[in-house]
C-alpha cells in the first residue's frame, strides 16, 4: 500500500528503499502530508 503510495515521489529512487531527505528541492511545486513514519506523500492542488 505505502509503495504504491509512495511512487510519484521516489521515481528517482528504488523502491523499497527509504529516502535520505524526507523534502526535495525539486518537488517544491508539490505540497505534503507527512504520516505517522515521517514519509511525504504527494497531495495534489485542487
Amino acid at each position: 500500500m505505502h509503495e504504491v503510495a509512495a511512487r510519484s515521489l521516489t521515481d528517482h529512487t528504488p523502491l523499497g528503499e527509504p529516502r535520505q531527505q524526507p523534502y526535495s528541492p525539486r518537488l517544491r511545486a508539490f505540497s505534503y502530508l507527512e504520516n505517522a513514519r515521517g514519509e511525504y506523500f504527494e497531495q495534489p492542488r485542487p
